[in-house]
């Protein structure tokens, strides 16, 4: 294996891969092992244990499937049920892989059963793991599997920031050993992100405590975009849409919680992003599902993407070095910035973490307004102001202040994405636009981070994406197959 340990300068250890996956639940685990099998020397970084962490370990074991010839009809369910903003080509992907994801899945070992057919329409078989807890079945096989492949895994482990050249694109990652807290350079002309969603950027979550938005922040740095990262899943009240958006923001802000990330890292079919040699899969990325997604989905996401970005990446290794002066230049600037300062001043990281968390739930929740919005983006943008000057007197102190970097660019990017979108669709709700406006609002957001900002664009999607479908829903959850699609058109 080339991802091996070298002698290192400046105190930081050193190591090098054709691949390297940041994230250990079933996308980043799933990617790893597709970019081992395709030659590659991979490895994988986690924050928790591989497996037994992410969100990944508290799905509920059911995962969408699709025999060959009801692909069309999925993919136009999935389409509907997300406004029409998803992308097709991704939704293409999505649609002609999962059978035969579902039964690598099985050939790794994991014991799946179908569900009763009246579940869904004819020919879409869900598949649910029968084991308990679910999600622990499906991450221990992956990980099982990883480790047979032979992927290089460590944890715990926190990336700090991604290593780019403007013109090559990635050379690698800084990270933090947490267990030595050494810090950990990484060489690397393949990086994966495959690091769940953002929804403990907010107050309340049924999310675990890592999800905190760190692939959005670590993409967005390196000059990814990000799309719909507006569009966000939320457990709420079950009191009724139209009285929920009738009520207003305040009213309901005690119940519910932030559930799933619809929009992120915007990719392609491949699974690249727009920075050459960076990938990304799973719920950190966007343009899957649009405004919302059927039950069952978002592990059928992760496995597909998975698996598609760390074939693409072995693919590319080919093609991708990393050349060691670019690789130094750039983490000789990157420490500049990051190393840990010796002032010894405390930095009041929980308290401003806390702050931003309920600014996000309070504002930024499943419920908005452009009051609430406009008032979140000021306050947020001041945070960011102060924060960005910190610096931290530790190796752990730098992770706990990266974290806070990730929620606070996180909830700002969703507060000016939702500012701008101007409509209800799906699981995004606004009290001051209450229903779907496809006349004006059928775009995708496109946010980026420059001059050390976070802008966002509309990309205009044609009128034809909803010529002639059935009317677009603006609803909670995770949405149900509706056998009458077809009777719409």
């Amino acid at each position: 294996m080339k991802s091996t340990n070298e002698s290192s300068s400046q105190s930081i250890r050193r190591m090098r891969c054709d691949v390297l996956v940041v994230g250990g639940a079933l996308a980043g685990l799933s990617a790893a092992i597709a970019a081992r099998q395709g030659g590659a020397d991979v490895l994988l970084l986690s924050e928790g244990q591989p497996g037994r962490s992410g969100s990944t370990l508290y799905a509920n074991g059911y995962i969408t499937s699709c025999p060959a010839d009801q692909q069309d009809v999925l993919a136009e369910q999935i389409l509907w049920t997300g406004g029409y903003l998803a992308n097709p080509d991704l939704v293409r992907v999505l649609v002609e892989r999962i059978g035969a994801a579902n039964e690598q899945l099985q050939s790794w070992g994991l014991r799946m059963q179908p569900v009763a057919e009246t579940q869904q329409p004819s020919g879409l078989q869900m598949e649910r793991v029968p084991r308990q807890p679910k999600g622990l079945a499906m991450g221990q096989v992956l990980a099982k599997q990883a480790v047979y492949e032979g992927v290089n895994v460590h944890a715990p482990y926190s990336v700090i920031t991604l290593l780019r050249h403007p013109q090559t694109g990635i050379l690698g990652a800084l990270a933090v050993d947490m267990t030595s807290q050494e810090l950990v350079a990484i060489a690397a002309p393949q990086v994966i992100l495959a690091t769940g969603g953002g929804a403990r950027a907010f107050a309340h979550s049924d999310n675990p405590a890592g999800t905190t938005g760190d692939g959005f922040r670590l993409a967005l740095e390196a000059g990814a975009e990000l799309v719909d990262i507006e569009l966000i899943n939320f457990n709420v009240p079950d009191v009724g849409v139209d009285s929920i958006l009738a009520a207003g923001p305040e009213s309901i802000e005690d119940q519910g919680g932030a559930h799933y990330f619809l929009g992120g890292i915007r990719i392609d079919e491949s699974a690249r992003t727009k920075v050459p040699g960076l990938l990304a899969a799973g719920e950190a990325t966007g343009g899957v599902f649009g405004a919302a997604r059927l039950g069952g989905s978002a592990l059928a996401e992760c496995l597909v993407f998975g698996l598609v970005a760390g074939e693409t990446a072995a693919q590319q290794n080919v093609n991708r070095s990393v050349q060691n002066e670019l690789l130094e230049a750039e983490l000789a600037q990157a420490t500049a910035v990051w190393l840990p300062s010796t002032t010894g001043k405390v930095l009041a990281i929980a308290d401003q973490q806390a702050e931003i968390q309920n600014i996000a739930w309070k504002q930024v929740g499943f419920v908005k307004d452009a009051a609430n919005l406009q008032a979140a983006v000021h306050d947020l943008e001041a945070k960011l102001a102060l924060i960005e000057q910190w610096r931290a007197s530790s190796p752990a102190e730098l992770v706990r202040l990266q974290k806070l970097r990730s929620i606070l660019l996180t909830v700002l990017a969703a507060a000016a994405a939702s500012l701008l979108r101007e409509e209800s669709r799906g699981n995004f709700w606004r009290s001051d636009y209450p229903r779907p406006d496809s006349l004006n609002a059928l775009y995708n957001s496109i946010t980026c981070w420059a001059d050390d900002q976070i802008r966002v664009t509309k990309q205009p999607l044609p009128a034809t994406n909803v010529e002639g479908k059935a009317p677009i829903r603006v609803a909670p959850g995770c949405l149900r197959y509706d056998f009458s699609l077809g009777k719409h058109k």
